[in-house]
């Protein structure tokens, strides 16, 4: 597995950590802590985010299509860590639906400039005949350890310490993730991705 896969599943595995810890208290959260929060609310904030997610993206990967080289990737890449990490920090601090709708709109904007280049970078630099198994690696170690785990750890943690340690927490390790990245910047300057076979030439 080459330097930029194990960069790239590392990050995610952190990221996937910080945000599991939000799994199992968020509905609680908005249904207890938010006035006016409802299940209605809990619904209209994932559609908030799903929604908006998937209109931003379909731009944002096609404009990270048409730049040449990995900069535009990994700073997009970058930026929706950010704001990712950003939002979780800032849940905290809602009192209102409408504050829950906007947080929902930061993560959505994050989430779009996420998910289209890390899926890029990981397609460029996956190792050939090795696609499945680092497919699967990131899979489990991110969704199954860092998501599962997490969101046990997550209930835990609310119920002795509250939910802002829990945005606070998940915070720090979303941007935890950003050192990781980091990591990534250097290992794609030392990588050198297969060059593109050139079509034979017509025979006459």
């Amino acid at each position: 597995m080459n330097l930029v896969i194990q960069s790239l599943i590392f990050a995610s595995f952190i990221f996937e950590t910080g945000f599991g810890l939000l799994s199992p208290i968020f509905a609680v959260f908005v249904t207890q802590q938010v006035g006016g929060g409802d299940v209605t609310v809990v619904g209209i904030a994932a559609g908030v985010y799903w929604i908006l997610k998937s209109i931003l993206q379909v731009p944002v990967g096609r404009f990270l299509d048409k730049k040449q080289g990995e900069d535009d990737d990994f700073w997009a890449l970058f930026a929706g860590h950010f704001l990712m990490g950003l939002t979780v920090f800032l849940y905290q601090f809602a009192r209102t639906p409408i504050h829950i709708y906007m947080l929902q709109g930061l993560l959505a904007i994050g989430g779009a400039l996420l998910v289209p280049s890390w899926y890029a970078m990981f397609l460029r630099h996956v190792d050939k005949h090795k696609e499945g198994f680092e497919w699967s690696i990131n899979s489990s170690l991110s969704y199954g350890l860092g998501t599962g785990g997490a969101g046990v750890l997550g209930g835990f943690l609310a119920k002795a310490y509250g939910f802002n340690f829990i945005f606070v927490t998940g915070a720090i390790l979303v941007w935890a993730s950003l050192l990781m990245l980091l990591v990534l910047r250097r290992n794609l300057r030392n990588h050198q991705l297969p060059p593109i076979p050139k079509a034979p030439s017509p025979v006459l």
